[in-house]
């Protein structure tokens, strides 16, 4: 294989990279890459992930042109600040209420409780933590994958909240004392538990 003589020069005197030489043949523009970059992100922090195929429909907005089947992919080695992951169920009550505003709103009202009592005992520190679990099964995961931002500790992902589930809701306070746990079902009148064993008739 032949190169043309001024194809080295230029090589040698750095005017053509191999990285400029890449971008030429994107199929996005620098600048709207890293358009489509945020847009992953935002997606990422509001619990909305875009899978590869809305990845590549975002692309084909941006450029008029639909990416090829390996495109989402070195799109997301270009970028190590996105991730591809499984994601975690959210429930949209949940992240309503989960917010920078809500938590800021809580630990200034713990504060001003720790001040009026000239702190709070240890025992009356009490930490709650939930399990959720649907009832008679039910559909499972699909081990789709979506993409995150590399930023974001936990790779959440909004779902319907229509499914019958029960919470079970542990206890334990500052000491290490612990609560028996609880259930809580939805409305309406109880299933007879009479049999099971520990649960008074």
């Amino acid at each position: 294989m032949q190169v043309v003589r001024q194809t080295l020069i230029n090589w040698v005197n750095g005017v053509c990279t191999k990285d400029k030489a890449q971008t030429k043949r994107q199929l996005l523009t620098p600048m709207q890459e890293e358009a489509l970059v945020d847009w992953c992100r935002q997606n990422s922090s509001s619990a909305t992930p875009l899978h590869f195929t809305n990845l590549c429909a975002r692309a084909l907005q941006v450029c008029g042109k639909l990416p090829g089947k390996n495109w989402p992919r070195r799109f997301l080695k270009r970028h190590p600040c996105l991730v591809s992951a499984k994601p975690r169920g959210l429930d949209p009550k949940r992240a309503q209420n989960f917010n920078r505003t809500a938590v800021a709103e809580y630990f200034k009202l713990r504060r001003e409780l720790e001040e009026k009592y000239d702190g709070i005992p240890p025992e009356h520190h009490w930490n709650m933590d939930e399990k959720g679990c649907q009832m008679g099964g039910g559909r499972q995961g699909s081990g789709m994958k979506f993409i995150f931002s590399s930023e974001d500790k936990e790779h959440y992902r909004l779902h319907s909240d229509n499914l019958e589930l029960v919470s079970i809701i542990e206890c334990v306070n500052a000491v290490g004392t612990a609560m028996p746990p609880a259930f809580i079902m939805k409305d309406g009148p109880l299933a007879d538990h009479s049999d099971v064993e520990g649960i008074a008739a």
